[in-house]
């Protein structure tokens, strides 16, 4: 692919060529990963021809020659003549938007709740997984903080998801953790709140999605404060900081849906000492940052050196800890739902029923 952006530089020198209204400033016609690449260009007949003309040598010096149906063309604020045209020279089809890239959706505008359903079947095509269902509940805990964790956070790091897809995310991890299933259930011995809070705190330590986006935007914001070698990082700086304090720009109507998000992440660190630390370290700490934004302000719970270094297996440890927030079945709760018509205990009524049945035996004999 370096071969590739000798051939089509020249064409950043050619009158005749005319650049994406977005990229003229840094010169971008390429971005490849791989053996995948997207090119841009001004929507005119002249500059495609150009182009393609570019890509032809670069395919006959090199053997790799383009598939026209594994490609599309994408428009914006192009007329349906010089869509013809382009289409005409290029014989790709026309793409809708968003298409998508190494796995995540893009788009032009914000994404909707459907465009992020790919998200929402890999983590339910994960659980329906034959052996998800023959775990038990640290397993599926784990299950949880590893690999569904994993598959959310790969998409948190490059965008926003919306707030109603973290939603139901957040109620298939719960179904799955209190009920085995993917259906989503009301069932829920212990609010998803609590679960979510730290060990110290009463819970399971399971990140909070809606906080951990947050975290994942305030590290592109870190990104940005930086100056990085990256080139989204110099489009940024280039087309709409200019020369800025990335801290004082201002947001504006031109600006993405995604710059906007990055940008509104200021005023949840104003005045933070942690990001005034990162500010000055090298890497971005998530945890520190997660523990920033998330709410200190609950209680440290009293039994939490109970449940710390506790050698009892996971079961034992999973009734300990339901046992600590008064959540299990017990003939109390189970009345107070209108389940039992007393709180007695089975197993009094149990040794009363054997205590009759021996009594009758001794009478008879």
């Amino acid at each position: 692919m370096e071969y590739l952006h000798r051939v089509l530089y020249p064409l950043t020198k050619n009158p005749d060529f005319k650049m994406h209204s977005k990229c003229g400033k840094l010169g971008i016609i390429e971005v490849s990963f791989a053996e995948d690449f997207l090119l841009f260009s001004r929507g005119d007949a002249t500059s495609i021809d150009l182009l393609m003309r570019a890509f032809g040598e670069f395919s006959r010096s090199t053997g790799l020659s383009v598939n026209p149906a594994k490609c599309n063309a994408y428009y914006g604020n192009v007329d349906a003549h010089s869509q013809l045209q382009i289409q005409n020279i290029t014989t790709f089809a026309e793409g809708c938007l968003p298409f998508r890239y190494l796995g995540i959706p893009l788009k032009s505008k914000r994404l909707s709740n459907h465009h992020c359903l790919i998200l929402v079947e890999k983590l339910v095509s994960r659980i329906k997984h034959w052996s998800s269902r023959l775990l038990s509940f640290a397993g599926r805990h784990q299950l949880i903080n590893s690999v569904l964790f994993a598959i959310t956070n790969f998409w948190m790091q490059s965008l926003l998801i919306p707030k109603q897809v973290l939603k139901k995310v957040e109620a298939i991890c719960r179904s799955f953790l209190w009920s085995r299933k993917e259906i989503i259930t009301r069932k829920s011995p212990v609010a998803w709140e609590r679960v979510c809070t730290p060990k110290n705190h009463g819970g399971l330590n399971i990140i909070n999605l809606k906080i951990w986006n947050k975290v994942t935007m305030c590290k592109l914001l870190l990104n940005l404060c930086r100056k990085s070698d990256s080139l989204w990082i110099r489009w940024v700086h280039s087309y709409y900081a200019k020369g800025i304090d990335i801290m004082e720009v201002p947001i504006k109507q031109s600006c993405s849906w995604t710059l906007k998000v990055v940008l509104s992440c200021r005023d949840d660190i104003k005045d933070s000492q942690v990001w005034d630390n990162m500010l000055r370290d090298v890497k971005y700490n998530s945890r520190a940052m997660y523990g920033e934004l998330n709410d200190s302000s609950q209680q440290v719970v009293a039994w939490r050196k109970v449940l710390f270094h506790n050698m009892a297996r996971p079961r034992a440890m999973h009734i300990l800890w339901r046992a600590c927030h008064n959540s299990l079945t017990t003939n109390e709760r189970l009345c107070r739902f209108g389940m039992l018509a007393n709180m007695e205990c089975y197993f009094v009524v149990l040794l009363r029923l054997c205590s009759i049945f021996s009594l009758s035996v001794i009478l008879r004999n």
